[in-house]
């Protein structure tokens, strides 16, 4: 009885083991686009959301969920770093729908300051730097589509933010993006 592999066997699986190596670290990392952000990179310092922009350079970067502070810095779980490192905007105007009307809270994280709005009024703010914190803005949401405005500025130093939602009454708040029972992206 002759052994199923011998020496060209092993050698076809071991360059076969390799290209997939290969291709699994030059495929670049992707999510879904859910919800849009467009990063404006300030020609002057930031230290309040509401002071007079200067841009300089702008990008656009579609991500899945609104989870973007890891290690002290602007990083999505899989795609990494996604804007600059200081003085910059994120502008996002997003509608998504609410299937159970009622009391909601949103989680607002930031490292610095933001303007979060839905339907145009203001659910809470923070003007000027700060270390990452989380607010609670409350807020109460008729079934159909909203639109959610957010504008957040990075001054320098540490950066990162993050939108949680849920039902009041709900057992855990998800991130903004992804679907609930209670609201679709």
């Amino acid at each position: 009885m002759q052994a199923w592999w011998n020496k060209n066997t092993v050698l076809t699986l071991l360059l076969v083991g390799v290209a997939v190596a290969i291709l699994m670290r030059i495929t670049p990392p992707f999510v879904s686009d859910v919800v849009e952000l467009k990063i404006v990179k300030n020609k002057t310092p930031i230290s309040r959301i509401d002071q007079e922009r200067e841009p300089d350079y702008q990008r656009r970067v579609w991500v899945d969920h609104l989870n973007l502070f890891h290690k002290n810095q602007l990083r999505h779980p899989k795609l990494g770093q996604l804007g600059y490192t200081d003085n910059f905007f994120i502008d996002i105007d997003h509608t998504f729908e609410v299937l159970e009307g009622g009391q909601y809270r949103f989680l607002i994280g930031s490292d610095d300051g933001f303007v979060a709005k839905i339907d145009g009024e203001v659910i809470c703010r923070f003007n000027t730097d700060r270390p990452y914190r989380k607010q609670t803005c409350m807020v109460e949401l008729s079934e159909g589509e909203h639109r959610f405005e957010m504008a957040y500025f990075q001054g320098g130093g540490f950066s990162g933010f993050s939108v949680e939602y849920m039902p009041v009454g709900a057992e855990r708040p998800r991130f903004f993006g992804e679907d609930s029972d209670a609201v679709r992206f």
